[in-house]
């Protein structure tokens, strides 16, 4: 999960450099903090068991970094 976050980080500073034109295509990453936050909240091994987002939150979290940008967290 730590190196997930250290990815996740990563990413996010490269999007920012990306045109804008190019970021939609990276908003699929925006839900990796939160499926992470997911796996260490429950402390299940992802490995072996599914964790899911609903897909209301899916939808929310895509719509507020389309919305609003990578400069902002969560």
């Amino acid at each position: 999960v730590a190196l997930g976050r250290a990815r996740g980080a990563r990413c996010e500073g490269m999007v920012k450099c990306l045109p804008a034109a190019s970021r939609p295509g990276f908003l699929a990453a925006a839900l990796a903090p939160a499926l992470l936050d997911r796996i260490s909240a429950r402390g299940v091994d992802p490995l072996t068991h599914m964790v899911s987002l609903s897909p209301v939150r899916r939808h929310w979290i895509m719509l507020r970094r389309a919305m609003w940008g990578w400069g902002r967290g969560g």
